[in-house]
C-alpha cells in the first residue's frame, strides 16, 4: 500500500524544494495539522528555510540567536574532544564548584587535553572535566530569523512560563526594536521571551525523525 504512495528524489536540493512548496499550498488548517521529517539537523534546517521562503516570511524578520542542542551520546558527553570554543553548557544540577547553579550557563573558551574551560557571562573562568561533572548540557549557538507569522519548536522545559519540550507556537509581535518576541501557543497562552539572551527554540515546520518521535499527527 505505501509503494503506490512514495516518492523518491535522488538530488536533496530539488526534494528539499519540492517539500516545502507541496507544504506551502495546503490550506492553513491542514499545514497546523501536518508533519514533515527529515532524518538529520542538516536537513532539518534547509527544509525550514525553504518552507519560510515559499509562505513568503524569509526576509522579513529579525535575526535572534537559538540554542541547538549538540547530539552527544553519554561516552561522547564525558569527552573534552566534543565540545568546541563557543559551545554554550546549561547545569542541570548545582555545581558550586564551577560556579552554577541550576539552569545557568556558561561559554566554553578554551579546551586542552581531559579539561574544558568555562566562562561566565561577568568573565569569571572556571576549570570544567566534563568525565566527573557530568550534569551539563551542550548547545551549539546558531542564528535564525524569525517573523510574524512564523511557527516555531519550543527545544526546552521552561516551567516558570508554562513551557514544554516539542510544543509548537507562533510568533505573534516582534517588540519595536526587536528585544522581544510573543508567541502563542495552541492552548491559548501568549508568552513574552527576551531576545537578548539565546532561545530554546527553533523553526518548527520540520522535525528531526528523532525528535518527532511520540508526536501524533
Amino acid at each position: 500500500l505505501l509503494d503506490k504512495q512514495i516518492v523518491e528524489i535522488d538530488d536533496h536540493r530539488i526534494r528539499h524544494q519540492t517539500i516545502a512548496k507541496e507544504f506551502a499550498a495546503l490550506p492553513a488548517e491542514a499545514r497546523d495539522n501536518t508533519m514533515i521529517l527529515a532524518g538529520t539537523h542538516i536537513a532539518r534546517v534547509a527544509i525550514n528555510e525553504n518552507v519560510r521562503t515559499e509562505l513568503g516570511l524569509a526576509g522579513k524578520g529579525v535575526d535572534v540567536s537559538i540554542l541547538a542542542r549538540k547530539d552527544l551520546t553519554s561516552v561522547q558527553a564525558r569527552s573534552s574532544l566534543s565540545y568546541q570554543v563557543g559551545d554554550m553548557l546549561q547545569a542541570q544540577k548545582n555545581y558550586p564548584s564551577l560556579g552554577m547553579a541550576r539552569g545557568d550557563f556558561a561559554r566554553v573558551a578554551e579546551v586542552t587535553d581531559g579539561r574544558v574551560m568555562l566562562e561566565h557571562e561577568d568573565g569569571k573562568l572556571f576549570p570544567w572535566q566534563p568525565a566527573l561533572q557530568t550534569s551539563l548540557t551542550a548547545y551549539r549557538e546558531e542564528m535564525r530569523e524569525l517573523s510574524v507569522g512564523d511557527v516555531v519548536r519550543l527545544t526546552a522545559n521552561q516551567h516558570t512560563l508554562g513551557i514544554i519540550n516539542g510544543e509548537r507556537a507562533t510568533i505573534t509581535a516582534i517588540a519595536p526594536g526587536n528585544q522581544t518576541v510573543t508567541l502563542l501557543k495552541a492552548d491559548g497562552n501568549k508568552i513574552t521571551l527576551d531576545t537578548g539572551k539565546p532561545l530554546h527554540l527553533d523553526h518548527g515546520y520540520c522535525s528531526t525523525v528523532h525528535s518527532a518521535q511520540g508526536q501524533t499527527c
